[in-house]
């Protein structure tokens, strides 16, 4: 248990710190913060529940749904991301396409590389879901961001669409489901959304008309980095193509 305790702490630390900046980045309200976190929070529940639930409530023939996995899918690329993980090959094998369970091999070169450096002696399935809990709080926060920009005002729509759709992100049921287990869709989703946030920030650079910065405690508005948008696009795009090289192109 020392090891599972120390691996657990130490990525549900880094993940709550990076999504707490993330928000203090985007000044994102009570709205915001409530969606993020709930997405976060809400995977790491269902995974959690599903992982001691599904052995005695599954079906009793699926070797996957005994294995505590959702999907046929997830339970194979998870395997062989542990047997990579725990062998002496290199994590960038998982590209090699020798392996069957990951078509592109980016998820499982990621699991491979949480179960080598941070559960070396058990597999614990649950950190993969951990990680897509934060990918899915990073995404909703940014959709919410890139919600406010693009309806900015004060309007019904102003004060109402971003938070909509960060609620939508955070609680649509197959996107829960997707999100609590080792599938790329989770990551796939919170890139796309880190690639939306990206593209309106940089769409609204370009405006020769657009609207003054919003204000903050320090003076500085948020628009006030002319970079921010080709970092989140660059970065959207970068876990794109290690997840599915055909959807970033």
């Amino acid at each position: 248990w020392p090891g599972g305790w120390w691996a657990y702490s130490l990525l549900l630390g880094a993940a709550g710190v990076s999504l707490g900046w993330v928000l203090r980045q985007v000044r994102g309200n009570r709205s915001a913060r409530g969606a993020a976190w709930t997405a976060f929070l809400l995977r790491l529940g269902v995974g959690l529940a599903l992982i001691w639930l599904l052995p005695v409530l599954g079906y009793p023939d699926n070797e996957a749904s005994q294995a505590g996995y959702l999907f046929k899918d997830a339970a194979m690329r998870d395997r062989q991301a542990w047997a990579l993980a725990s062998s002496d090959a290199p994590l960038w094998s998982a590209f090699s396409g020798n392996l069957s369970g990951d078509q592109y091999g980016g998820l499982m070169a990621v699991s491979a590389a949480l179960y080598r450096y941070l559960s070396p002696g058990t597999h614990r399935p649950l950190l993969v879901v951990l990680l897509a809990g934060w990918a899915a709080g990073v995404g909703v926060v940014l959709l919410w961001a890139a919600a406010r920009h693009w309806f900015d005002g004060d309007d019904l729509s102003g004060r109402m669409v971003p938070g909509v759709a960060a609620w939508i992100m955070a609680l649509y049921p197959e996107v829960v489901l997707l999100g609590v287990s080792q599938m790329r869709e989770p990551f796939a989703m919170a890139a796309l959304a880190v690639c939306f946030y990206g593209m309106v920030k940089i769409g609204r650079r370009g405006e020769s008309g657009s609207l003054p910065p919003r204000s903050s405690p320090s003076g500085r508005g948020e628009e006030g980095h002319p970079r921010r948008g080709w970092l989140a696009l660059g970065a959207g795009l970068g876990t794109l193509f290690l997840l599915q090289p055909p959807v970033a192109l």
